[in-house]
């Protein structure tokens, strides 16, 4: 199941649909389920690493294949700054 919220653009709005997308994941999370990682970046440090334990790993594997990190987005921004901590060689 995708869940899409409508959401206004104000600061209350945004913060209320990241709340909501926030506890859509707990649901999936309790139901043994995921999310996309694509989709938002409202997700927890703890939730990302409850849907998918290994993405610290895929972090340092994208940095072993492409140490001058080249190949970046937005996105990958994102998510090397919330597992920073983790992307230290193992």
């Amino acid at each position: 199941v995708v869940f899409n919220l409508h959401s206004d653009h104000d600061a209350q709005s945004l913060e209320r649909s990241a709340d909501a997308f926030r506890a859509l994941i707990n649901l999936a999370i309790d139901n043994d389920g995921s999310y996309y990682l694509t989709y938002h970046r409202h997700a927890t440090r703890g939730q990302v690493l409850a849907c998918y334990p290994n993405f610290p790993g895929f972090l340092r594997a994208k940095r072993r294949y492409d140490p001058a990190e080249i190949f970046q987005s937005e996105w990958y921004r994102h998510y090397a700054s919330m597992f920073a901590d983790r992307l230290t060689p193992t």
